[in-house]
């Protein structure tokens, strides 16, 4: 994969990222340059001891932020987490080599064993480290964990993310679970290629939901999201909105929220990862995103869902995403109503 088929990189920077090791302890494998596209860590199997209510900073110290409130604070809270969508979307624990919970992020389920969520909730690109350990808990709601949790097993970063030295134009990743259990019990999103057109529509209405790092108390480590009527722009890698986020929510999926015809509802079209002070941007699920992904499976042999909408350009066909058992509920299927499964207050 180019590095300059997304941008294009300064050449020095791009050889300097080249050299990079990815190898923070036995098992965290780097780029062998046959092709593979980017980079996979594998976890040890002895795990942390991990208390549902231990505290953590949201993210990691330096990392990227997803934090933005744009004026009046509008996210609702996810009264039920157990309810389709919502329990596909995971808080993901990060733990580091000393076994210490250091922060959160969030991700998605694409697939019945496969979580997207942000590169730089993986990988940090200031000290060049893996997360160590992820706790993949969906429909986290405090304290309460109504799935229980699982440990992942690898995860996969893009080498361009490597190379720019984090760029946030590469800044999504893939984590893998070990068994497919804990994904058809709370079933998955459908990944998406949607033409600029269809992401442009006044009835496309956005949506993003996760787990804030703000919330105290009672909520703290509840789930939440917020809905605009439509993006802001919609441009070739990326998707400005004005979506209300902060720290804890990069890796969230980007999701087709409310249409007028229903066809494209619970499409998740890109990963949240940046927060500024006039809008919010995430990567936009285009053709290469959409192709690192479905690398990111075929290395650490995994399975997503996806569609490629008539009219955009083909995403390679480098290893297609395998076709798994139906979940209870369906993926992409119409949940019109944002109430009144959220409410702003208990």
């Amino acid at each position: 994969m180019s590095l300059f088929v997304r941008r294009c990189v300064p050449l020095a920077l791009a050889l300097l990222g080249m050299a990079l090791l990815a190898a923070a302890r036995p098992g965290a494998q780097a780029s062998t340059g046959d092709g593979s596209g980017g980079r996979m860590f594998s976890a040890d199997a002895s795990f942390p001891h991990r208390d549902a209510g231990t505290a953590a900073r949201p993210e990691k110290p330096g990392r990227a932020t997803a934090a933005a409130i744009l004026g009046t604070d509008e996210r609702v809270q996810i009264w039920d987490t157990t309810a389709y969508p919502w329990r596909a979307i995971t808080w993901l624990g990060l733990y580091d080599s000393n076994s210490d919970l250091v922060g959160h992020c969030t991700g998605t389920f694409i697939g019945p064993d496969t979580i997207l969520t942000a590169a730089h909730c993986l990988w940090d690109s200031d000290t060049e480290t893996w997360t160590e350990d992820i706790a993949v808990v969906p429909g986290k709601d405090g304290s309460y964990e109504p799935y229980e949790f699982e440990w992942a097993v690898n995860w996969w970063v893009p080498d361009g993310y490597f190379d720019s030295g984090g760029d946030n134009l590469w800044d999504w990743g893939v984590v893998k679970l070990g068994s497919s259990d804990l994904g058809m019990t709370v079933g998955w999103l459908q990944v998406a290629q949607l033409t600029t057109e269809t992401l442009s529509r006044a009835d496309f209405q956005p949506a993003i939901v996760g787990y804030p790092g703000d919330k105290e108390g009672i909520e703290e480590w509840t789930m939440w999201g917020g809905i605009k009527d439509a993006f802001l722009e919609v441009a070739d890698y990326d998707l400005y909105h004005d979506i209300d986020t902060y720290s804890g929510q990069s890796g969230s999926a980007i999701f087709s929220a409310n249409t007028v015809d229903g066809a494209i509802l619970g499409l998740v079209v890109g990963v949240h990862t940046t927060g500024g002070s006039t809008y919010n941007r995430g990567s936009r699920i285009d053709a290469e995103l959409l192709d690192d992904i479905k690398e990111g499976c075929r290395v650490m042999e995994c399975t997503i869902m996806a569609y490629v909408e008539e009219g955009t350009e083909p995403s390679p066909t480098v290893s297609p995403a395998a076709t798994p058992t139906a979940p209870p509920e369906l993926p992409g299927m119409p949940f019109r109503a944002f109430a009144p499964e959220v409410g702003r207050q208990r």
